[in-house]
């Protein structure tokens, strides 16, 4: 995987369907994890970035065109995806982030 250009996702059209929007989202938090796993946070970053742009489309988007009961159904798995994504990446991060902080760590790790 090429993580200085992982997902496309500067480059998602207003005529594409809300879902694909959300399966966007999926992609680049994949690559975010793949990048955390790496070590690689700038690459996390600008991710992170992009997927504000894809959001703020989405939240226009879902207003004039609400989704199918499927769609609805495979949103939910798209977003249960995105939220264990985004904890492994936290847990990855936080000895980083406490060490940056000053602070020893008083959480356990698990391994």
């Amino acid at each position: 995987m090429n993580l200085n250009n992982p997902v496309r996702i500067e480059t998602a059209s207003s005529i594409e369907s809300c879902l694909s929007h959300y399966q966007t989202l999926e992609d680049a938090s994949r690559a975010m994890l793949t990048a955390a796993r790496m070590g690689n946070w700038d690459t996390v970053c600008r991710l992170e970035d992009a997927c504000r742009v894809v959001i703020a489309r989405l939240r226009r988007m879902r207003e004039a065109q609400p989704l199918s009961d499927d769609e609805q159904t495979e949103r939910m798995r798209v977003l249960r995806a995105i939220i264990a994504n985004d904890a492994e990446i936290r847990r990855i991060a936080e000895p980083d982030v406490i060490r940056v902080a000053g602070r020893p760590c008083s959480v356990p790790r698990s391994a």
